[in-house]
């Protein structure tokens, strides 16, 4: 099951193409109030962090550090380059994904389906990433 909160510059895009191919194993949800942000963090296996190569440098979705905080491991889409495939690879808190590379992105997904064992230490790491380097004292 494929679950995505909140909006995007290219939600609308997937949202058609999940109707045009009768896929039903996907739901859309809005933003969730703060008071429930942790309950629908804590529910993914795992998180789908996506940020186009051409703002490598300039932005970091905030949604890493949401995820990082409910303890579950993060695919990342994008350059490889970038900050968060560094912390993710270092501390083997989730895996990356080059923009583009969907058959990689699929084998991964599968492979996460299958081992969920790796998938909990990954999660245990991201939230001690979170401790130590972006918890509300140190930020």
């Amino acid at each position: 099951m494929f679950l995505f909160i909140g909006g995007g510059i290219k939600l609308e895009e997937l949202a058609q193409e999940v109707f045009i191919r009768g896929l039903d194993n996907f739901i859309f949800k809005n933003y969730q109030a703060r008071e429930t942000l942790g309950f629908s963090l804590g529910l993914a296996d795992v998180h789908l962090v996506v940020l186009d190569k051409n703002m490598t440098g300039l932005s970091v979705p905030s949604k890493f550090y949401g995820a990082c905080a409910a303890g579950k491991p993060v695919i990342f889409i994008g350059d490889s380059k970038g900050e968060i495939p560094g912390i993710l690879k270092s501390t083997d808190s989730g895996v990356t994904v080059e923009q583009g590379n969907d058959n990689r992105l699929a084998e991964l997904i599968l492979e996460f389906k299958n081992d969920n064992e790796h998938l909990k230490n990954m999660g245990a790491n991201a939230r001690r990433v979170f401790d130590e380097r972006f918890s509300m004292d140190i930020a």
